[in-house]
């Protein structure tokens, strides 16, 4: 398949999109491309999002056929540095903010021959810049997109704007690509040039919608459940129960449900919400402590006094119903994209940490890998497996609420850090830098860690803290002192 130049929007390739590791995934450059024109002074930039992280994800490839050079431009991304390659020259540039699965980033490399300074960008923000000096000119006369010479290597996300120019570009100019504000082709090679395709899907996409990351709101549904799992599910995967402030919001909510699962009447209406009055009659808040006056209460509600202090979403309104005497459905509710990290499986790589959440079918939960692993259901039991060897690694045992999320006893079938088989203490957090994550997944800042006072659900945030009493820390050194003298 041939990609040429379109005018409807800017073309996006897209590389392995179920993840599974191809050399066959591959765009040839059909440019032209002299190999006696020498660079010295270089600009490779590219906007992509990555779908999943093999090894490392070469997305460009500069290679010369007739001397056998096949690295003299190369371009990779990993989760927490990227690398440069100029005539098999090379080394790592460590980035100030990771990447993220499935966002669109804008990244560029430039070489300042006459400076000997390569410098790194990241959305359009200058990541670092270090002191090179470049032997010998890159050149070449193939290029491809996805690949370099090991599969394990290869790109899957999608890509798009891919230019090199003959010259180091300002920081201005890469700014304003990364903006939407311009979309220059490049010099040696051109985005526009056109592409032979291989086991590549395309499509169009405006130029100022790569620049637009919100994704709109999504939701994941549980149906049939008591007000604690509600929260708890939500809590621990980065967010909250559903909130209305009017009637078009509630509609909307259900809307989305009806069009999403029509089979699922549980879930068209009677949600989950995190209010609650049980601290005080009658005077509603979030888990947080957060007081809420403005409540878009149904006809003759609130009406339940001490015996209902839970709160509901049905089809007129908010009413307060009985917490332990009601199973609904809970809507946890996203703004924003949400990253996990599965924490003491002492892994150094950090695709192979992160994990993205999905529902595919009302009350599915999967957890998909940066790299190779995935945590999800299996036959009614949790499984942490590498899908790329087909690997179970281990098990969860059971535990009430039945979900991955936060501080769970999994059983190991692999061998892990030098640990064969049997029980260990696995972590799946929701939590971001800064945060300590209590037991049950919630996250709290984390100068509340070991603060004498329960800030988490669990009171897990004042376990294993020590005191140090420093009268006894006086007391001591005054006796080592007399001993010395």
């Amino acid at each position: 398949m041939y990609l040429g130049a379109d005018v409807s929007g800017v073309k996006v390739l897209r590389f392995q999109e179920d993840g599974i590791v191809t050399p066959d995934s591959v765009a040839v450059y059909n440019g032209t491309i002299d190999r006696t024109e020498e660079m010295y002074s270089i600009t490779l930039c590219a906007r992509f999002q990555i779908f999943f992280l093999h090894t490392r994800a070469v997305f460009f490839q500069l290679h010369d056929t007739q001397l056998k050079l096949e690295n003299m431009l190369l371009g990779e991304v990993l989760v927490e540095r990227v690398r440069f390659v100029m005539n098999n020259a090379w080394n790592y540039q460590l980035l100030e903010k990771e990447l993220w699965a499935f966002r669109w980033h804008h990244l560029c490399f430039t070489y300042d021959y006459i400076h000997h300074i390569i410098s790194t960008f990241l959305d359009g923000e200058l990541n670092n810049e270090q002191e090179f000096l470049l032997l010998s000119p890159v050149y070449g006369n193939w290029a491809r997109l996805g690949q370099n010479f090991e599969a394990r290597n290869s790109f899957s996300g999608d890509l798009t704007q891919v230019n090199v120019w003959n010259r180091a570009l300002s920081h201005n100019e890469i700014q304003q690509m990364s903006r939407c504000e311009t979309d220059p082709q490049g010099s040696y090679i051109s985005w526009n040039a056109g592409w032979t395709l291989k086991a590549v899907s395309t499509y169009d996409l405006p130029l100022q919608q790569f620049c637009q990351q919100k994704i709109g709101i999504t939701y994941f549904f549980f149906p049939n459940v008591p007000d604690k799992t509600a929260h708890y599910i939500c809590q621990a995967l980065g967010t909250e129960l559903p909130w209305a402030r009017s009637m078009e919001e509630l509609h909307t909510l259900q809307n989305v449900s009806v069009a999403s699962y029509p089979n699922h009447d549980n879930c068209h209406a009677n949600y989950w919400m995190s209010l609650t009055d049980i601290a005080q009659e009658n005077v509603w808040s979030f888990p947080n402590g957060t007081l809420v006056d403005d409540i878009l209460w149904a006809p003759y509600e609130p009406n339940g006094l001490r015996y209902e202090n839970c709160a509901a979403l049905s089809r007129y309104g908010v009413a307060d119903i009985n917490c332990d005497m009601q199973i609904r459905c809970a809507v946890c509710t996203f703004y924003k994209q949400q990253r996990f990290s599965l924490l003491g499986i002492c892994e150094r790589e950090l695709r192979n940490v992160y994990f993205v959440a999905y529902q595919r079918n009302i009350s599915e939960l999967l957890f998909i890998g940066y790299g190779e692993y995935h945590i999800m259901l299996e036959d009614m039991t949790w499984v942490w497996i590498d899908v790329v060897n087909n690997v179970t690694i281990a098990r969860m045992e059971e535990i009430d609420p039945y979900f991955p999320m936060g501080k769970r006893w999994w059983n190991l079938e692999q061998e892990v850090c030098g640990q064969k088989r049997g029980r260990r203490q696995l972590m799946l957090s929701p939590c971001p830098p800064e945060h300590f994550t209590c037991d049950d997944a919630t996250c709290i800042p984390i100068y509340q860690r070991c603060d004498l006072k329960y800030d988490c659900r669990d009171n897990s945030d004042e376990y294993e803290c020590q005191l140090i009493d420093f009268s006894q820390v006086r007391k001591t050194r005054k006796r080592n002192a007399s001993k010395c003298s």
